[in-house]
Parts: structure tokens; sequence; C-alpha cells
């Protein structure tokens, strides 16, 4: 696995893992970003790297500051 994958996959599981905490669908987190819920699965299993966009909107719906998603996604690249 690339260091983008698994940075991608690292992020995705963080955002999939508040997603929860919030009681939020995959559903209902994709049309709050305005995507296809197909795509919003593939940004939390990490297939897919997540527009800035999306993250500023995602770090408003899950109350965390987008830094602690950029240091997670950077944090896994380190790793590998």
């Amino acid at each position: 696995m690339n260091k983008n994958n698994v940075g991608n996959a690292v992020l995705g599981e963080l955002i999939k893992q508040k997603r929860i905490e919030h009681q939020i669908t995959t559903k209902e987190m994709a049309e709050l970003i305005s995507i296809p819920e197909k795509s919003y699965i593939k940004y939390e299993d990490g297939t897919l790297s997540i527009f800035i966009e999306h993250l500023m909107v995602l770090s408003k719906i899950l109350n965390i500051d987008i830094k602690t998603f950029f240091d997670t996604y950077v944090n896994a690249q380190s790793c590998v």
C-alpha cells in the first residue's frame, strides 16, 4: 500500500468513527456534502481521496478541527 492509500484509509477510518459517534448514516453524510453515497463510502474506506472542500464541511458537521484531519493524514503517511 502506498503512502497516499495509507493516509486516505486512516483518515477515512477517523471520519467513519466520528460519523458513527454522531449517529449519522452514510446516506445522510453524503447528502450533507452533496455527493453520491457510493463516493462517500469510498472516502471512508480510503479508496477515494477527499476533496478539501468536503473536509471543511465534514470538520463542521463532526465538530473536529480541520487540522486534526491533516495531522491524521500526514502521521499515517509517515508510518509507511
